[in-house]
């Protein structure tokens, strides 16, 4: 049997514990949520495994976190601070982008968030552009074992030819595309 001090011990740590889950559920109610979705910018087509970043700009409490989107193209950092964030994302073959981003060197506009607010953002990847060709030397002349790849410009790209090593160019000029090849003339 306890006695009476130790069933006041038990009793006050009984509440300690309460207390402190209260707290801590008061502290996660009042935090901030970022999430969203990434997706290739002409198709719409989420992507999966994009590094999302999300850094907390000057005089915002908290340090930079990362996560992976999962499957859909979804991405979220839970538990921030109030203030102002950049968020950005990254994946190979795409153009890395930030949040609010209009140009593909541009910078982005920061995510503003109340202490228990919550937003939801759409990124857009834009894929990294080509140019692929005959590797010629000083004299116009084609170097063994290169191959060509041309792409046509399209959303996506479409690959027109690919193949051993011959003279062949896009040419692209004001809006004017030609692809010209022939046979290299060693």
């Amino acid at each position: 049997m306890l006695h009476s001090g130790q069933l006041h011990n038990v009793i006050r740590s009984e509440r300690m514990r309460k207390w402190w889950l209260a707290a801590l559920a008061a502290g996660a109610l009042q935090a901030a949520v970022v999430r969203g979705v990434v997706v290739e910018h002409q198709t719409g087509k989420p992507l999966a495994r994009t590094l999302v970043v999300l850094q907390p700009v000057a005089g915002t409490q908290g340090a930079t976190q990362s996560a992976r989107s999962n499957t859909y193209g979804a991405f979220e950092f839970q538990a921030l601070a109030g203030g102002a964030y950049l968020v950005s994302a990254s994946r190979r073959s795409f153009a890395p982008a930030q949040y609010g981003q209009k140009r593909w060197k541009g910078s982005g506009i920061p995510v503003v968030l109340e202490e228990a607010g919550s937003t939801t953002l759409n990124i857009r990847l834009q894929r990294f552009g080509s140019i692929a060709g005959t590797v010629m030397d000083e004299n116009d002349v084609g170097l063994p074992e290169h191959d060509v790849v041309v792409y046509r410009y399209a959303r996506p790209p479409q690959l027109v030819t690919k193949g051993e090593p011959t003279i062949a160019a896009c040419i692209v000029f004001g809006g004017w595309n030609r692809t010209v090849s022939g046979p290299d003339p060693r």
